[in-house]
């Protein structure tokens, strides 16, 4: 697989970041990560995905999905459980917008929370190692808005992403490209995250903020591209 990671160095984060990002030739999924021992918040999160026609003299575009986890979306619980992990989704119509959850633009087949744990789990420990719920907050232009706050609890060694909450949207790769992509969201880290950054350990100094890749890890149809977003201390 091809990786590509664009980091955004810190020495003293900001704990509210704005991230808008413009993809072209994109692959399989979309997913929002927040990885081990880290508080995250989605705030008003607005995937806002255009097909674009490309001429000389103009780019048209058109809204597939918009949603602020307005009333009307609730949270599943855990389901779907496996040895090290289960499935959480995002349902019902935000009222706020009129889209709704599951996500099914662009031939998706999946969309929502894959819970991924260092350890062992099932429905009466899950909760130990990650917990996720939308909750009202003030936004980041000072009004009250929805936020998705997932919280990681357990994690594994200092350095090894051991538990992890990517939010997710899968669509087959045997449907074709998505040649051009927006997606434009708010989210928040807690006030002490980049304490919770360290160098002195290999591979303890970032966070993964976003990424999307053509389908897994092998060098084939399965998995051949990943981009990433990443907060690198520096």
């Amino acid at each position: 697989m091809n990786t590509n990671h664009y980091s955004l160095l810190t020495n003293n984060s900001r704990a509210l970041i704005g991230e808008t990002v413009l993809f072209k030739q994109s692959g399989t999924d979309k997913s929002i990560k927040p990885n081990a021992d880290m508080i995250f918040f989605v705030m008003m999160l607005l995937i806002i995905i255009f097909n674009f026609v490309v001429t000389p003299a103009a780019h048209a575009a058109s809204l597939l999905f918009r949603s602020n986890f307005g009333a009307g979306v609730s949270l599943t619980s855990p389901t779907g459980y496996y040895t090290n992990g289960a499935w959480q989704y995002l349902t019902g119509t935000d009222r706020e917008t009129g889209y709704s959850w599951p996500f099914k633009s662009l031939g998706a087949n999946l969309s929502g929370i894959q819970l991924i744990t260092s350890d062992p789990i099932d429905s009466s420990t899950i909760g130990n190692y990650i917990t996720n719920q939308i909750r009202q907050v003030t936004g980041p232009k000072g009004n009250l808005v929805n936020e998705l706050f997932q919280n990681v609890k357990i994690k594994g060694d200092l350095g090894q992403a051991g538990s992890q909450a990517p939010l997710l949207i899968n669509r087959p790769w045997t449907i074709g490209d998505v040649n051009d992509l927006y997606i434009t969201y708010w989210f928040k880290f807690p006030a002490d995250f980049p304490s919770k950054l360290t160098r002195e350990v290999p591979g303890a100094g970032w966070r993964d903020m976003f990424a999307f890749k053509t389908g897994g890890y092998l060098n084939d149809w399965r998995g051949d591209y990943r981009v990433s977003v990443v907060i690198l201390k520096g």
